[in-house]
């Protein structure tokens, strides 16, 4: 998960990886961030077919970002079209998720990295 505090504009039009029900991959970008959410758009120029409009049934599939070479967890789905979702680089987001890792079972924790 992106690390608390890192700036959320700086992330504005990055590529994202996105991932469907039926496991297939697929690039997006970042459009925007707002009450704990961020949401995707389609490609400019999309000559490859890569991106597609999410649907029912891709819920709460994620969605990574490329930081150098490791992929990161930014999102899962809440919505259809470019997709939306948890912005887990935000405070209140990565608080529940850690009362609820912690809940699940206290021996483990949530990884953090730096956004470059």
């Amino acid at each position: 998960m992106p690390g608390v505090g890192a700036d959320a504009s700086a992330l504005l039009d990055r590529p994202v990886i996105v991932s469907d029900q039926n496991r297939n991959l697929f690039v997006h970008r970042i459009a925007g961030f707002g009450n704990g959410i961020v949401a995707f758009k389609h490609q400019a120029n999309n000559l490859h077919g890569w991106s597609k409009n999410l649907v029912v049934g891709d819920s709460g599939n994620p969605s990574f970002l490329i930081v150098g070479n490791d992929l990161v967890l930014l999102e899962t789905h809440t919505t259809g079209g470019p997709g939306a979702g948890p912005y887990y680089g935000d405070a209140a987001v990565q608080q529940s998720v850690r009362r609820a890792v912690h809940k699940l079972d206290s021996s483990h924790r949530i990884r953090t990295v730096v956004l470059r």
